[in-house]
């Protein structure tokens, strides 16, 4: 993918974030910086709910070795946790529910900064997970969405927390043999508590060809953000693919 400008991020955190933290503790134009915990908080440049956590120390992507190490911060909680900027953007309570992280492949970014997308999960996708997810463990399963092909498990928030999701990925997933700058990963959560962690390799060619951008799954107009739930009655609305989980997982 051409990338204009793929350094722009990485500038703004380095170059105008910090500087502007270490001298006044207002790190503008970001909205927050945690010297501690090592990233900080910008609002994406579309607009909307739709917040980036960036590192402040230089991550090209997915694909950097530095995020299988144990002392690499666990970027996928500290995205979780910074979840309720969304409420402050959106002006009205974000559900759990409604909330998605994401981050592209090499292939379908276009910043040359490891950043993770916040928003709010697409009003469609949710509204499937409501129905269908209970059948859902944490065994890997191969999943259609949006016309692609995604890999997802559920995890709960122990496991969250216990393991970055990077090297959980790299550990579990087959398709992580080929290279991590391949995928995409999107986290959720469910109704029942639980979360769900979905995996879209790069595809070239056939069906399902995409160039691994999990923020497909993304919504940053914040449609469902006031339901915490869905009634019975809207789930006639779902989409629900052949099969459901179309093959089992490993």
């Amino acid at each position: 993918m051409y990338r204009y400008n793929a350094g722009a991020l990485w500038r703004i955190v380095h170059r105008q974030c910090e500087p502007a933290f270490r001298l006044s503790g207002d790190p503008a134009p970001c909205r927050a910086l945690d010297p501690v915990h090592g990233y900080a908080l910008l609002q994406a440049k579309s607009g909307g709910a739709h917040e980036l956590l960036i590192p402040t120390r230089r991550i090209k992507g997915i694909e950097s070795r530095v995020l299988q190490e144990s002392a690499t911060p666990n970027y996928f909680w500290l995205a979780w946790q910074a979840r309720g900027t969304l409420s402050v953007v959106a002006g009205r309570p974000v559900p759990d529910t409604a909330v998605a992280i994401a981050v592209n492949s090499q292939y379908g970014r276009m910043q040359n900064q490891l950043h993770l997308h916040i928003a709010c999960l697409r009003p469609d996708i949710r509204l499937q997970f409501a129905a269908v997810a209970p059948a859902w463990d944490r065994r890997w399963a191969r999943y259609w969405m949006l016309g692609h092909r995604y890999y997802l498990r559920t995890l709960s928030e122990a496991e969250l927390v216990s393991q970055s999701l990077f090297v959980r990925v790299a550990e579990e997933l087959p398709e992580s043999t080929q290279a991590m700058g391949r995928l995409g990963i999107a986290l959720a959560k469910l109704q029942d508590g639980r979360f769900v962690l979905m995996v879209l390799p790069r595809e070239l060619l056939g069906r399902g060809a995409n160039l691994g951008s999990a923020v497909e799954l993304l919504d940053e107009t914040c449609a469902t953000a006031g339901t915490g739930g869905f009634p019975e009655a809207w789930y006639f609305r779902i989409p629900r693919p052949r099969g459901g989980v179309v093959e089992g997982g490993g």
